[in-house]
């Protein structure tokens, strides 16, 4: 019988648990005597405020600040009003319904932003009459740009910027809204604005500026021009496409206005922007005294057909200032350029027929559009994507196919590339913000 080696018995009996080990019967105590952590608590929001930050019904009450500075112990926070040394002020009137306010700035800053939400670009307040004001002569020298900064990104158009002056900053933004048409006006020290194709991608305002210089100097960049204009000038620029301001203001005036009346009148705006608009123009002069006029008034319910006398008016010096010139050549490339516009959904249209059916040579043709600095083409492109882009804002389409068949566009890819070459974005992009948000577009 071969040896074995007797089993050792074991350190337990049936139905028992094993006995730790040292090491971690030690942890095991460690563990026990920790204490346990308490939860955490989520911070309450403010009075009259949701966890979000929007207010429920949408009606500020100066009691819901006061109790909210109250409750952290600080300092009172300055609180809107229509008059008043306050740091930030905006008034509205008592038939329209105050927008959301939140709070940027903490107390200690000496100073409370008083911002409105808007989406899209847009102020949250479009289609009222309404007055806002903002400064920064209580915001401590410190914070003063980066408060113009987010005040200018939330009502006019997001950008970035940069201060030029070495002195501390100073600026005032006064606002007021007559419908479509909005009159920002603006003093400032020197700064800078730049809007690129990032922007563009974000923000999905395609809105016309019209600046209005009463008593300031700028300089200003867009579609490969660049003017620089002095007081009393007019010149116009456009939010789809990237620029660059440079200014220096005592009296600037930005005047919003909306691209779809205008564009029934006009066929592109890209020849129009940053060039001088002349007070030889039909209609430039009194067009500076209705944005002057706009600029100080009280925007009453009354006051909308005012901003539809702007458009109007504005829309008779822009065809004027596409108009302008005596030449033959320019009589000659105005009509091509309605050709375009009137044809852009034809899918066979080339070279040969554009100057067949307007009776030139296609050495004519190609020397006339390279003076503006592009081909026939490419302006007949230039065409189609803005058309495009114009229907996928006003929603009612199913498809980006359906958008790219309908404007003369034969390859949906390219389509694709060359909207997002433009724009910044796909125009899928666009097409899903107008399903989920009809009402801001």
């Amino acid at each position: 019988m071969p040896l074995t080696r007797p089993r050792k018995r074991p350190d337990r009996t049936p139905g028992t648990k094993r006995a730790h080990p040292p090491a971690r019967r030690l942890a095991a105590r460690r563990r026990r005597r920790r204490p346990t952590p308490e939860p955490k608590l989520a911070p309450e929001p403010l009075a009259g405020l949701d966890r979000k930050g929007s207010r429920h019904d949408h009606s500020p009450r100066e009691s819901d600040l006061a109790g909210a500075v109250a409750s952290r112990k600080q300092s009172p926070v300055l609180i809107p009003c229509a008059k008043g040394p306050t740091g930030v002020h905006a008034a509205a009137k008592p038939a329209c319904a105050m927008p959301v306010l939140y709070l940027r700035y903490s107390v200690g800053t000496m100073a409370a932003s008083m911002s409105i939400l808007r989406p899209c670009g847009r102020p949250a307040w479009k289609d009222t009459c309404m007055t806002a004001a903002f400064t920064t002569r209580q915001i401590d020298s410190r914070e003063r740009f980066a408060f113009w900064h987010d005040v200018v990104c939330s009502h006019c158009i997001p950008a970035d910027s940069q201060c030029l002056d070495e002195r501390p900053f100073h600026g005032s933004l006064n606002i007021r809204q007559y419908g479509d048409v909005a009159i920002s006006t603006m003093a400032a020290s020197s700064h800078r604005w730049r809007r690129q194709s990032h922007h563009l991608s974000r923000d999905s305002d395609d809105d016309l500026w019209l600046g209005f210089l009463e008593n300031a100097t700028a300089r200003l960049d867009q579609d490969q021009r660049r003017i620089a204009i002095g007081p009393g000038d007019l010149v116009l620029y456009d939010a789809c496409r990237p620029f660059e301001w440079c200014l220096s203001a005592s009296a600037l005036h930005l005047v919003r206005l909306p691209r779809a009346p205008l564009m029934r009148r006009l066929t592109s705006t890209e020849p129009l922007t940053a060039r001088p608009i002349p007070a030889t123009l039909p209609g430039a002069t009194s067009l500076k005294a209705l944005i002057r006029d706009g600029a100080r008034l009280d925007a009453e319910a009354s006051s909308i057909g005012l901003g539809e006398a702007m458009v109007d008016l504005a829309a008779l010096v822009l065809e004027g200032l596409g108009g302008a010139g005596d030449s033959r050549n320019d009589v000659l490339y105005r009509r091509l350029c309605h050709y375009l516009q009137q044809q852009h959904q034809d899918p066979s249209l080339s070279l040969d027929r554009i100057a067949r059916d307007n009776h030139v040579s296609r050495r004519t043709l190609t020397r006339l559009f390279a003076q503006h600095g592009h081909t026939p083409m490419a302006a007949l492109w230039a065409i189609r994507l803005e058309q495009s882009r114009a229907t996928l804002r006003a929603g009612g389409i199913r498809s980006v196919t359906e958008v790219a068949l309908e404007h003369g566009f034969t390859s949906v890819s390219h389509f694709s590339r060359s909207f997002r070459q433009a724009y910044g974005h796909s125009p899928s992009t666009l097409l899903q913000a107008g399903r989920h948000a009809p009402e801001t577009m």
